[in-house]
């Protein structure tokens, strides 16, 4: 069986960070993975006040656009979310 036969996460498990005679980078062209990856380490799903913050951004970016990142922030906050002004920026 081949190495692109094996999920990419089951290739990413077989890596062996401190292997006696194959180095990382072996292991890693062995497998054909990137070798940025097996330090990949997901963020997880975001939480459920992060998807209503999300909401209610593009609920009000619909019917008003030219909204700036400071008059969402004043529109989110009076709504009661708390967030600094990075999360409508991106």
């Amino acid at each position: 069986m081949g190495a692109t036969q094996i999920s990419l996460a089951e290739r990413r498990e077989m890596v062996e960070k401190n292997h006696p005679r194959l180095s990382l980078v072996q292991q890693c062209i062995l497998l054909n993975i990137c070798r940025s990856g097996i330090y990949y380490a997901s963020k997880g799903r975001a939480s459920a006040d992060e998807l209503a913050v999300k909401a209610e951004i593009d609920r009000t970016y619909t019917k008003m656009p030219f909204y700036g990142v400071e008059r969402m922030t004043e529109h989110l906050r009076k709504k009661g979310f708390t967030i600094s002004p990075n999360p409508t920026s991106t």
